[in-house]
């Protein structure tokens, strides 16, 4: 989990195997996820919040596991998506392209509380 920081870029990482989140980054500034792989987690692959958020060339797969088979009443985690900041406010300016996101069984690519967004291949 990462927090309150800015100019962060994470490139070619593997992040897996968790019985909770792949990726979680809260109230970030200009973050870049590039070539990162996430999978084999129990909750969201990437849960993000902040401002300058990119998501660009990665791979989310096998995750929001806790759905398996059938899923729960309510709560479905995502592969990749978006999430107010700490202060209430949405997240902004988010780019999500060019991934790849397969075997999830919660929402694919979502971007819930979020201003000014483009999710494109």
């Amino acid at each position: 989990q990462v927090s309150d920081c800015t100019y962060l870029m994470l490139t070619g990482i593997e992040v897996k195997n968790s019985d909770g989140h792949g990726i979680r980054a809260g109230n970030v500034c200009n973050l870049t996820l590039y070539q990162v792989k996430v999978h084999h987690h129990r909750e969201n692959g990437m849960q993000l919040s902040g401002k300058g958020l990119k998501v660009d060339h990665s791979e989310v797969h096998h995750v929001a596991l806790r759905n398996t088979g059938g899923g729960k009443a309510f709560g479905w985690p995502q592969c990749i998506g978006t999430w107010k900041m700490r202060n209430g406010s949405p997240s902004e300016d988010v780019t999500i392209t060019n991934n790849l996101v397969h075997h999830c069984w919660g929402e694919g690519i979502d971007v819930l509380w979020g201003d000014r967004a483009l999710v494109a291949n």
